[in-house]
């Protein structure tokens, strides 16, 4: 039995597809391990799913089948795949932005909501569980896109430094969105006294990391790093140079926003 989320394609080239599909999760951005018929494909926010080729009656099937993660990522990510294993060009509909009207918004109320959820999401990351660790942090993704943490980001700088091991998928994924909430608040604030030797070492080390979305957080987090006063020259003194052209080289061929961002990163070290 097929997943609903496959197509068939009559008279393909195998290689052409895959070619076609490698080009798609470069291009979203989407990390992916190949074994034989097979891909292993996440998205950074921890989405993972299967794309499976199969050879029947002079056809070549192209299956996509969800392992673990949000559906509606899941959705988004299965078409822009079969539309590229078809050779058809990717949906690029304007995503609609709607804001709420000034007389209905409250300001006070807003304030008020954020900072209740920085409270829980804090008391979250004190909890001896992973999981319930991993909640609290990716409750401040979104959050510290806007919100400053003030001197709370020591706790995701504790987080970033840790090293967990490579079979622990929950510290992993908690390492990565802590990452993630590092990179928005230094873009936010850039607070220099807060960014140690230790932390530019890590972010350098992440950069060439196998996991390409900690390496694009980590290129996120230098570049914002680069921009605070007195820290371009260090940052430089460590190596980042030749970090970041191994990183740049690793996202144009698997990873478009790492790419990017390790553009914008060597911009601010030779400028």
């Amino acid at each position: 039995m097929l997943e609903r989320s496959h197509v068939s394609i009559p008279d393909a080239d195998a290689l052409e597809i895959a070619e076609r599909i490698a080009e798609c999760l470069r291009t979203q951005s989407i990390t992916a391990s190949f074994d034989d018929n097979k891909a292993v494909a996440e998205t950074a926010c921890h989405t993972q799913f299967y794309i499976k080729l199969f050879e029947d009656d002079h056809q070549l099937i192209v299956e996509v089948q969800r392992r673990t993660g949000c559906s509606y990522t899941f959705h988004q990510c299965s078409k822009a795949v079969l539309r590229a294993a078809k050779g058809e060009e990717p949906c690029r509909r304007a995503m609609q932005r709607f804001t709420v009207p000034d007389v209905i918004r409250n300001r006070e109320e807003t304030t008020k909501v954020n900072d209740e959820v920085m409270e829980r999401s804090f008391d979250l990351l004190k909890s001896n569980r992973v999981d319930s660790k991993l909640l609290g942090v990716q409750n401040l993704v979104k959050l510290s896109e806007n919100v400053p943490l003030g001197d709370q980001l020591t706790i995701i700088i504790n987080l970033v430094l840790m090293r967990p091991d490579e079979d622990d998928s929950f510290a992993t994924m908690l390492r990565r969105d802590a990452l993630t909430v590092l990179a928005n608040s230094l873009a936010l604030t850039h607070p220099a006294d807060l960014v140690s030797d230790e932390l530019i070492r890590t972010l350098i080390a992440d950069l060439t990391d196998n996991d390409l979305h900690t390496a694009h957080q980590a290129a996120r987090s230098l570049t914002s790093v680069c921009q605070c006063k007195g820290l371009k020259q260090l940052v430089a003194k460590m190596g980042a140079s030749s970090a970041t052209l191994r990183a740049q080289q690793e996202g144009h061929s698997r990873h478009e926003m790492l790419e990017r961002e390790t553009r914008l990163l060597q911009m601010e070290l030779e400028g």
